[in-house]
């Protein structure tokens, strides 16, 4: 059964406000952003390569490690926060992956060297793991079957769009400010 019904099923009538008839759509929105966001940051580092290869004296193969380091912690812990996105409140997970990315982003331009891009980028891959295997799961649980696939598919333009629109301003960024 899904989250949204269990949850309703344990409260009493008094205790539950109905949610809006519209209340999936504007999740979905919602999610968009924050999934627009996710792809956006997971871009800019692409994008701005040449950039830490002359700050860092950085090589392929280091550029290489932080990019492969990413994606498999990525892997490793959207399998683990999909496991806990099944027990804990979803949009508190969606929430703190955010900040934990956002945090984790931010501190990045502090790092003086390989091993700190490294570990802070890792940070990044943590907090852009809870995000994915949540969403999913929330949707699921606020969408009938019929409309599933039609939500599940707005939501997935946000990962192209971000991607696109993120590398692209990063890249402008990069240009003008170096």
């Amino acid at each position: 059964a899904c989250f949204a019904r269990k949850v309703r099923q344990k409260m009493t009538d008094k205790q539950l406000k109905p949610a809006p008839d519209n209340y999936p759509w504007i999740l979905i929105a919602l999610l968009w952003m924050v999934s627009f966001l996710n792809a956006a940051d997971r871009s800019i580092l692409n994008s701005v390569k040449p950039l830490l290869r002359d700050a860092f004296s950085l090589t392929d193969v280091q550029l290489g490690i932080i990019d492969t380091t990413f994606f498999w912690t990525y892997a490793v812990c959207a399998f683990v926060f999909g496991r806990m996105g099944d027990s804990v409140r979803r949009r508190h997970m969606i929430i703190f992956g955010l900040v934990f990315w956002s945090m984790a982003t931010g501190i990045m331009p502090l790092a003086t060297g390989f091993a700190m891009l490294l570990g802070m980028r890792t940070l990044v891959a943590i907090g852009e793991s809870t995000y994915y295997p949540t969403a999913t799961a929330l949707i699921r649980s606020w969408h009938k079957p019929s409309m599933r696939s039609r939500a599940l598919s707005i939501h997935q333009t946000a990962v192209f769009a971000g991607g696109g629109i993120g590398g692209w301003v990063a890249g402008k960024l990069a240009d003008h400010h170096g």
